[in-house]
Parts: C-alpha cells; sequence; structure tokens
C-alpha cells in the first residue's frame, strides 16, 4: 500500500490484487423486506441496513423488542412515549408524556420509575414549588 498525500487530500493506492477482490461486490435487490440495502457477494446476499425497529444478524434483520425505535441486540432508543430503562427495555411513560427518563437509583420494575422531560401538545409539567 502506497500513500499519497497532497494540501486538500490523501490519496491511498492499494495493490490490483486487493481492489480486484471487492470488484464483485454490488447492489442487489433485498429479499428481505425489513431490509433497506443489501449487496451481493460471492453470489451471497447480505443485509447491510435494516428499517427502523429492525437490527441486522447475522446478514439478516430482526425485529426490535416491543416499543424499541433502535437496536443492536439491545434496545438502545426507545419509541415516543416510552422510556429505556437499565435492563435495557421501553417501559412507558407516565400519562400525557412524550418524553420521559428512569429516575435515578430505581429499578425497571418498580411502580414510580420515570419522571416527565416534554409533555404531549397541549399539556405542561406542573413545577413542584
Amino acid at each position: 500500500m502506497k500513500e499519497i498525500k497532497t494540501a486538500s487530500s490523501k490519496f491511498i493506492i492499494i495493490s490490483f490484487a486487493f481492489i480486484f477482490k471487492f470488484y464483485f461486490v454490488f447492489a442487489a435487490t433485498c429479499q428481505d423486506s425489513n431490509c433497506n440495502l443489501c449487496s451481493s457477494y460471492d453470489y451471497t446476499e447480505r443485509c447491510t441496513k435494516c428499517d427502523n425497529g429492525y437490527y441486522i444478524s447475522y446478514s439478516e434483520c430482526v425485529k426490535c423488542p416491543s416499543n424499541c425505535k433502535t437496536c443492536t441486540d439491545k434496545c438502545i432508543e426507545c419509541n415516543i412515549g416510552y422510556f429505556i430503562t437499565t435492563n435495557e427495555d421501553c417501559k412507558i411513560c407516565p400519562l400525557n408524556c412524550d418524553i420521559c427518563k428512569q429516575l435515578p437509583g430505581t429499578k425497571s420494575n418498580d411502580k414510580y420509575n420515570s419522571y416527565c422531560e416534554k409533555c404531549k401538545d397541549d399539556y405542561y409539567l406542573k413545577s413542584k414549588t
């Protein structure tokens, strides 16, 4: 591998054998209905990007846990009206609340374990003063 630097760019020259190996990677029609983007390599289709609410596992799209918007093998972000717990699952926010969080020091199965940060339209947070 040879590297060439200029004032505005960096170019890397790679041997022809390396480039040739990846020459046969191309876009393919996805067979998985929950796959947004897939490619084919050695005649094998592989999903590279799934729809929201799904994650890639062994080149296939797997549904995220209930009420989870973004996940890997665990929930990262919940849908609006839900919050992520320390157990990495999604629990419903209090009534009329769009965005809430788990109270520090509470467990995900505690009855009152969240607080509201943003109310639904036409509602407001009441001050405790």
